[in-house]
């Protein structure tokens, strides 16, 4: 009995944690949060367990959990030109974006993990949309056998640059195996994928 009690505290909080829109505001800020309500002026939007209200103009975007990025207000976007791009989409210093939205907890779990993973570490700068980036990374969950994990590199139009090698994701709680499949990629892909870019 206890064990049951547990278990479904563990996946309520972790429904409340990863059933969340990531917010981008115009001065470049943003954070994760439930929107509780909007009106035409503003969001009442449930942050840390506290509630705010956001004047709409303030606001640049929304990634919502399951519905894609909502670009509010275009002004507030930095779009990066690759156009005329020549050089290597994922080299160092570029600007990266990593999908959040999915209707999979799985996902959005690993997604959040390796974001916040890759903006700390620095080698790429991790931004908020398609617009804003050199190219995307994209945590992909694969349960088609061994439930496993890998990185896939594309650029804005889709095509596919680069996939990294699988690690294991499983886990009978889908935001374990997202957390912990994003924590390996991390640290076993991702120093493989920097020492190739350095050697080109």
């Amino acid at each position: 009995m206890k064990k049951c009690v547990l278990l479904l505290a563990i996946f309520i909080c972790a429904t409340h944690m990863n059933g969340q829109s990531f917010v981008g505001l115009m001065d470049g800020r943003s954070f994760y949060g439930d929107i509780e309500s909007e009106n035409e002026k503003e969001m009442t939007i449930e942050i840390d367990r506290r509630i705010v209200k956001i004047p709409k103009e303030n606001i640049a975007l929304i990634e919502s959990e399951e519905g894609g990025v909502d670009i509010l207000r275009k002004e507030g976007i930095k779009e990066v030109n690759v156009d005329n791009y020549t050089g290597l989409l994922y080299a160092k210093g570029n600007c990266i974006y990593i999908p959040y939205s999915s209707t999979k907890i799985v996902f959005r779990v690993g997604s959040r993990v390796l974001r916040q993973l890759l903006a700390r570490d620095g080698y790429w700068k991790v931004v908020r949309c398609n617009e804003e980036a050199h190219c995307i990374f994209e945590y992909v969950f694969d349960d088609s056998r061994a439930d496993k994990a890998f990185i896939r590199i594309r650029d804005r139009e889709g095509n596919v640059l680069l996939e990294t090698q699988t690690v294991p994701a499983a886990d009978f709680i889908p935001h374990h195996a997202g957390e912990e499949s994003a924590q390996r990629l991390y640290n076993k892909e991702i120093p493989k994928l920097k020492k190739m870019i350095e050697l080109q």
